[in-house]
């Protein structure tokens, strides 16, 4: 038992009963995580959602590195309950959009893509979004190429953008901001 996990799982429960995330229930987390924890009825359905995100992570690694013993790594720190792997918290949940987009970018294809996962990984955890400024900077520093960021930008702004004006429409824009 993890304080944090009962957190997300009640105020997911609350949102599953009609709650609206800032408005009717607060924490100090961005919204992608209660809405995950609000798709699982019991915490066992959020460990398995998590461990479903390591799995594509551990797969991720491997795509991208086409290295097995890189990959089983990943699987097994991200595991570890000493590294707190066995519990569903938003790090488990961030990785797996933060790996993908890290192989589209590889793949230079797919920006409309990368900036989904970029602004999903920014909503499960606000620090997710330096793993991608270090990726797109270390793209354009390689490739000189501005337009992909560009489409990754307004991707990111418009998945955003969606979000505030649920927040707005159910009255929940300034607790949201703030």
């Amino acid at each position: 038992w993890y304080g944090d996990e009962e957190i997300y799982l009640v105020l997911g429960q609350m949102m599953r009963q009609g709650a609206i995330l800032y408005r009717d229930i607060w924490d100090n987390k961005t919204p992608l995580l209660y809405f995950i924890y609000a798709l699982s009825p019991t915490l066992f359905w959020a460990k398995l959602s998590a461990t479903i995100c390591v799995l594509g992570t551990t797969f991720g690694v491997y795509k991208l590195s086409r290295n097995l013993l890189a990959a089983a790594l990943v699987g097994i720190l991200l595991s570890l309950p000493l590294l707190e792997g066995s519990i569903a918290n938003a790090e488990l949940y961030f990785t797996l959009p933060i790996v993908w987009g890290a192989y589209l970018i590889y793949q230079k294809r797919f920006w409309f893509l990368v900036g989904l996962l970029v602004a999903a990984a920014f909503l499960i955890k606000v620090p997710a979004i330096f793993d991608f400024v270090g990726l797109l900077l270390a793209y354009f520093v390689i490739n000189r190429k501005i337009k992909p960021l560009i489409i990754v930008a307004i991707t990111f702004l418009l998945s955003f953008l969606i979000l505030t004006s649920y927040f707005l429409t159910h009255g929940a824009l300034a607790d949201f901001i703030s």
